[in-house]
């Protein structure tokens, strides 16, 4: 796995998308707290790899795992801070292959969604370059997408 810096995407249906990149959740506040306030809704897209078993979504040298108490006060923090509320992000999306396919990866989607008190979306499949276009995720592919509250209660491999 290539611990380069991956794409975030916060995109809204008003204002085309805004990306940069990042390799560590450090990063990532840094850009977020430099991002203006919106005034309509946006979508939070965290952009990378996931790992080979758990199929957690690497985000550069960060693996978004919310059973890592690292990783879980950082977005603790996050939603205290109001930082997505305040950029007008209404849901965010793991993109990377299957980050939502296995029990582990489910748990973290669930934990993510209760923290940030918003939906937090995984994918079933592999996701692949054709997924995108200049605009960022392709809607045509939104059924690759599953939302925290349709994940399999109790969690289960979906593939």
């Amino acid at each position: 796995m290539s611990s380069a810096a991956e794409p975030v995407v916060i995109r809204s249906a008003v204002q085309s998308r805004i990306t940069h990149r990042v390799n560590a959740l450090a990063e990532l506040r840094t850009v977020l707290d430099g991002l203006a306030a919106a005034p309509w809704t946006r979508t939070l897209d965290l952009i990378g790899h996931s790992t080979r078993e758990a199929k957690l979504l690497r985000l550069g040298t960060t693996v978004i795992d919310m059973c890592k108490p690292s990783v879980a006060s950082w977005f603790e923090q996050l939603a205290a801070d109001a930082v997505l509320d305040r950029l007008g992000v209404v849901a965010v999306r793991l993109l990377g292959c299957e980050t939502a396919a296995t029990p582990t990866s489910q748990l973290t989607i669930r934990l993510l969604a209760s923290v940030l008190g918003m939906p937090v979306y995984g994918t079933r499949k592999i996701v692949l370059r054709s997924h995108y276009t200049d605009e960022g995720f392709d809607s045509r592919f939104t059924h690759v997408l599953i939302e925290s509250t349709q994940l399999p209660n109790p969690p289960r491999r979906l593939f």
